[in-house]
């Protein structure tokens, strides 16, 4: 049995779960989080938000995405990126906004991700030529959710779009499409143009377990296994299942530090032209597993980046997986405390 002792001032926990080969490991994840202004400087939350255990939906989990994305798989691919928020248009008659999410590396390479909002837009015409409203005024503010873009279930037929089963815009008959409405939340470079067109959903959020290409990753699952408390996975289980980022939000390589992220028309308060920035901070854990009398130390990774636009506040997810057999007798402690070598106080100021 492993223990916590979190003498360090970020949220931390230690989670039972299974390597790739299926063998039991703990996971220890570490989550810091910070309020940012509208200068861009960042402050560590004087209360630290929890670790998410747990999957919450804004509604039925079968039929609305991810409000919240649990926090403790046991292992991640590389590194990942996802944001909740809103686009508030800066005039009440704007038709179109666009939102804009960036990140530039300390090596210099840069990533950009554009969501394109429009005012509410139903497909007219004739059934074999259909053509999209002009939009209206958005008016208000567009939550940046799964259900605003494109996806959904045609409720004549049952038949679901895999990759949104939340989204609005899907039937499984194109040429039903009398007074349909759009999606308000596109991606381009290619926009819908036809009712035959069925792109990806646009979002920066969370997908569900159960949305692609999430389920599809999940490979096979033995419920004998499970039952009887072993890895419910086999071994066509794809590493990446465990990333719960839209496909463009993720990256080979894990966050050190350093990084810029840019926000673009998420805060009303900010001119859509001055893009807000970020710098994260570069943070070290003294993180190590003692049994008996043998002390090991533990390497975690940045994989996660979290960020709340409407409450601004990022969280950084740091992990790392300790391989632990069921039959060790004795009792062992993993030991988490703020590396003394290392001055976080100044790596904040650095990053503001």
């Amino acid at each position: 049995m492993l223990e916590l002792s979190n003498q360090g001032p970020w949220s931390a926990g230690l989670y039972p779960g299974f390597q790739l080969n299926q063998e039991f490991q703990w996971t220890c994840v570490i989550k810091a989080s910070f309020e940012f202004d509208q200068a861009g400087k960042l402050t560590p939350m004087p209360d630290q938000l929890p670790i998410e255990e747990t999957d919450q939906h804004y509604g039925k989990s079968l039929e609305t995405s991810l409000k919240i994305a649990n926090e403790i798989a046991p292992i991640k691919m590389g590194s990942e990126i996802y944001l909740h928020g809103t686009a508030t248009p800066p005039q009440t008659s704007q038709k179109v906004m666009e939102v804009k999410l960036g990140m530039k590396t300390p090596d210099g390479n840069g990533w950009q991700k554009i969501l394109r909002i429009f005012g509410q837009r139903t497909w007219k015409g004739m059934r074999f030529a259909p053509r999209a409203s002009e939009p209206e005024n958005i008016g208000r503010p567009v939550p940046l959710t799964y259900e605003n873009a494109y996806g959904g279930i045609d409720r004549e037929t049952g038949i679901e779009f895999e990759a949104n089963r939340a989204g609005q815009g899907f039937f499984s008959d194109p040429t039903k499409f009398s007074d349909t409405e759009l999606p308000q939340i596109e991606i381009g470079p290619k926009f819908i143009k036809s009712p035959r067109d069925q792109p990806l959903p646009a979002g920066y959020g969370p997908l569900p377990v159960f949305w692609s290409p999430r389920k599809n990753d999940a490979g096979t699952l033995d419920e004998a296994s499970a039952r009887a408390g072993l890895c419910p996975f086999g071994d066509d289980l794809k590493p990446s299942f465990y990333n719960v980022a839209p496909l463009d939000q993720r990256f080979n390589t894990n966050l050190k530090g350093g990084e810029i992220i840019t926000l673009t028309g998420f805060l009303p308060e900010i001119p859509p032209a001055k893009p807000l920035e970020l710098i994260l901070p570069e943070l070290h854990h003294d993180t190590w597993k003692v049994t008996g009398q043998n002390q090991q130390k533990i390497n975690t990774k940045c994989d996660t980046l979290v960020i709340d636009t409407d409450r601004q506040i990022i969280s950084m997810i740091w992990r790392a997986g300790i391989p632990w057999s069921r039959a060790e007798p004795r009792k062992g402690w993993v030991i988490l405390a703020e590396d003394q070598n290392y001055d976080t106080k100044q790596s904040l100021e650095k990053a503001s």
